[in-house]
């Protein structure tokens, strides 16, 4: 079930990911990496604050995929 990167929907890579494929995860970085970084380099003004911004989202999808693929969804309540 792993996904080469940039052959995968963000929804069908996000789904991958909750499965636990890290190749989904690494697929999505390589796909939105660049633009959070831009985002956050505007938002953060430096680049290093932005590239730590890019990697707390991205170990953050990690722990939320973990966490999801035990609770069955992303949905809260």
């Amino acid at each position: 079930m792993s996904t080469s990167a940039g052959t995968g929907s963000p929804a069908s890579l996000i789904a991958e990911a909750r499965a636990g494929s890290p190749d989904a995860l690494s697929a999505l970085y390589l796909e939105h990496g660049v633009a959070l970084f831009r985002l956050a380099y505007r938002l953060v003004g430096t680049r290093e604050d932005a590239e730590d911004v890019v990697h707390d989202v991205f170990v953050g999808l990690r722990k939320l995929c973990c966490a999801t693929r035990s609770a069955g969804s992303f949905a809260r309540g």
